[in-house]
């Protein structure tokens, strides 16, 4: 079904001016991304950016010209106070050498329950729709970014260990691009599937 409506969908989003800012302001965060993962720690560098999140929040009210809820700047603050605990919380630095690459075996593991979750939540948003297709398309997408994220982690090591030939033909560059592919388009859906604030 997505087959046959997604050369509208992209049509219709390349054709708005806002989409293609949008998509350069997220090319340039995956760069910034890819930049600070590669000289800081992946326990560090992705807490901090769920900030993102609170800034997509205020910036879609003010372009819509809505009020924030009550129940928005709790979850906002209760965001912000996890972020903090766990930062102040986790101290830990990342591994060095041939170690900061990642083992086979448990990437293998989580790339197939990684997996296996976003096929459930795809499953079961083509069964629903509003509200509940944005919030399993949003666990599909952060699903994504986060190996996403481990991916390019890895992937800045093996460029700096190995060199840029080894980097080309690994595994982990073209996982960042599938994934950052995936993510977003199931973004794309569930950004129309309901208001902003139930996918964020």
């Amino acid at each position: 079904a997505l087959a046959h409506r997604l050369p509208r969908l992209l049509a219709t989003m390349i054709a708005s001016p806002w989409w293609l800012a949008g998509l350069v302001f997220d090319l340039g965060a995956i760069g910034f991304q890819v930049f600070a993962l590669r000289y800081g720690d992946l326990s560090v560098v992705q807490p901090v950016l769920t900030v993102s999140l609170l800034i997509s929040l205020v910036l879609s009210h003010l372009l819509e010209r809505t009020r924030i809820r009550k129940t928005e700047v709790a979850y906002g603050l209760l965001l912000i106070a996890g972020l903090v605990v766990f930062l102040a919380s986790s101290g830990s630095l990342g591994p060095h050498g041939e170690e900061s690459i990642g083992a086979k075996v448990p990437g293998i593991i989580l790339s197939v329950l990684a997996g296996t979750a976003v096929l459930i939540c795809l499953g079961y948003a083509r069964r629903v729709d509003g509200r509940r297709r944005a919030r399993a398309l949003a666990v599909v997408t952060a699903i994504m970014y986060v190996a996403m994220a481990g991916l390019i982690k890895s992937s800045t090591r093996i460029a700096d260990l190995r060199g840029w030939e080894s980097l080309l033909t690994s595994w982990q560059l073209w996982g960042v691009v599938g994934c950052a592919l995936g993510a977003m388009l199931a973004q794309q859906v569930a950004y129309g599937a309901a208001p902003l604030a139930q996918s964020l």
